[in-house]
């Protein structure tokens, strides 16, 4: 009974106290702002340290963009969570604060030195990307990186900032709160607290330590799906025949670039001239009827490079890929890219990558982050990657191309078309004009990356072989640009694919080049290129078909090409 009347003379005190502070709301918001002030006063050392830890990294990132009203703004806008969380610490008793509190800004000042260096070298704040990389690291290579990058420069910046703590350390012992500072932290907490609170805006952009969180589940999340899909790439490899000789072998494997927008295929503005004199000399072989199993990266993936097609039962990591082949047929394969180097539309890629002797990316990019790196980036990396005396090399270099957003795919210099020159699509609005305008100049650059490669091994023993994972739809065909699965078009199937043959090649292998030329206008599927592949490379496994092959003389031109359920030559096709 006594317990009784407590828990009820509790529960009225309560209810009074509530009615109290909706009566008399000013009180408690006068008793609670007095706290915070005292607060800020009492924590003068550790709040003012955590906004200069967490808004260094606002600031530099800004001001590297000449954005400095958003670098002012990152003062304010972790203001209201430290101090809160200050406010927070004090029902600790004071020693447990005080350890609590230097803990909290060992931690917080390691995150913005990491943000600073992440900042300086990336232009932006660490990503799931970095994450991932940080998670695939081995101590060999973080002890490598820190090395390469390691410098006296940042020694001094450390024991620079060192001196900036300890100098803040003495003053805030004699710290007291003035008019004017008490005048002005109400503004500033209720402008740090609406920021943190409003939609789109929230925490996570406030504190170093919190914005590390979603990039952190998303790199492990990657991870663990990577993990999952590597793991099962474990397909036996019998080469029953192993007469490869080809010195390079090259697959430049494009993105998003329908052949319909290619002067190469016809296309009325002179959007691949370099290919374009090519083929004019005769040193192109050009195919003419090809499209692609998938108008996703991924799905193509998967099949462009193992045995997998639509008419197999099992998943696609269960069969056997190109790169464990011809890596024991003594190739050294190459990964050269300019796409993601983690998340969810990478992993297929990077699971192909670590397959292969050497991978190297021009940048860390997440799936969701954006990249304005140009393909020209890539063209270091094949000459580095050229330098080597190595027998057999087999090449693969992954193009971002002509993907959207289709004005980050070219440099300056060849914005040559503009909406005036687009008189050729269905649709006629502004968007459609301006996005194919754009697109054509991707198409433009592209011409030029693919050449330059083609320029590269042009004295030496090699192929090249040029093919875009699939097309690109852009007002072609409906008011729409992009490639999607779900609703496809023939503009998203269509690709070019385009052979090239040095003349150390021709002499090699004459067989071969008469070959290509008998099967340009053949209809194929690149679900199938495997076979092709290993055909040109003169090596065949028991899973390899010749019936499957396009410059087989037993290739079956009368596969049905299957894309989703449709027959593409009779429900998708142009009469």
């Amino acid at each position: 009974s006594i317990l009784l009347l407590k828990l009820k003379n509790s529960f009225f005190s309560l209810i009074k106290q509530i009615k109290d502070i909706f009566f008399h709301p000013d009180k408690y918001l006068n008793l609670f702002w007095q706290n915070l002030l005292l607060t800020f006063q009492e924590n003068f050392f550790f709040i003012s340290l955590m906004i200069i830890f967490n808004f260094l990294p606002y600031l530099y990132l800004f001001c590297l963009y000449s954005q400095y009203e958003n670098a002012i703004g990152g003062l304010f806008k972790p203001f209201a969570d430290i101090l809160l969380l200050a406010f927070i610490l004090k029902i600790f008793n004071p020693k447990i604060r005080k350890y609590l509190q230097y803990l909290i800004l060992i931690l917080s000042g390691l995150l913005a030195f990491m943000e600073l260096f992440v900042i300086g070298k990336y232009y932006t704040f660490t990503t799931a990307g970095i994450i991932s990389v940080i998670i695939g690291t081995n101590f060999h290579e973080a002890i490598e990186f820190i090395t390469m990058y390691f410098s006296f420069t940042y020694l001094l910046y450390f024991v620079g900032f060192g001196i900036c703590i300890y100098l803040l350390k003495i003053y805030s012992r004699h710290f007291k709160l003035s008019l004017g500072l008490m005048f002005c932290l109400p503004y500033f907490f209720l402008y740090s607290f609406c920021y943190s609170i409003l939609p789109g805006k929230n925490l996570t952009e406030c504190l170093s330590i919190t914005r590390l969180s979603a990039p952190i589940n998303q790199a492990v999340e990657d991870a663990i799906t990577f993990h999952e899909i590597y793991s099962n790439m474990n397909a036996p490899i019998n080469i029953s025949e192993n007469n490869s000789s080809i010195p390079n072998v090259v697959f430049i494997l494009g993105e998003s670039t329908s052949r319909s927008h290619m002067s190469l295929y016809g296309y009325p503005l002179p959007t691949t001239p370099k290919l374009d004199k090519l083929y004019a000399n005769n040193d192109l072989y050009v195919f003419t009827d090809i499209i692609s199993p998938h108008a996703y990266t991924i799905g193509v993936l998967r099949e462009v490079f193992t045995f997998h097609n639509y008419e197999s039962p099992n998943k696609w990591y269960e069969y056997a890929n190109l790169f464990d082949i011809v890596k024991q047929a003594g190739y050294t394969t190459y990964w050269l890219s300019n796409q993601e180097t983690s998340g969810k539309w990478a992993n297929v890629a990077l699971a192909y990558a670590n397959r292969s002797d050497y991978k190297n990316f021009t940048g860390i990019r997440q799936s969701y982050e954006k990249s304005y790196r140009s393909d020209g980036e890539l063209l270091p990396l094949l000459y580095d990657a050229m330098n080597n005396s190595n027998p057999k090399n087999f090449y693969v270099l992954h193009l971002m191309g002509c993907h959207g957003d289709y004005e980050n795919r070219y440099t300056p210099d060849f914005a040559k078309f503009t909406s005036n020159d687009e008189t050729f699509g269905s649709f006629k609005t502004p968007e459609a004009l301006s996005s194919r305008a754009k697109y054509d100049n991707a198409i433009l650059y592209n011409d030029t990356i693919v050449t330059q490669v083609i320029e590269a091994f042009k004295d030496k023993n090699a192929i090249i072989i040029y093919m875009p994972d699939h097309g690109e739809e852009v007002y072609d065909i409906r008011d729409f640009s992009g490639h999607s699965d779900d609703n496809p078009t023939r503009s998203m199937l269509e690709i070019p694919f385009i052979i090239y043959t040095t003349e150390k090649f021709k002499m090699a292998y004459p067989q071969l080049d008469k070959q290509f030329s008998q099967a340009t206008h053949k209809p194929y599927m690149t679900d199938d290129l495997i076979h092709t592949i290993l055909d040109i490379m003169q090596i065949k496994t028991p899973e390899y078909q010749e019936t499957r092959s396009l410059i087989s003389p037993y290739y079956n031109q009368e596969r049905e090409r299957i894309f989703l359920n449709k027959n593409y030559d009779t429900e998708m096709k142009a009469p």
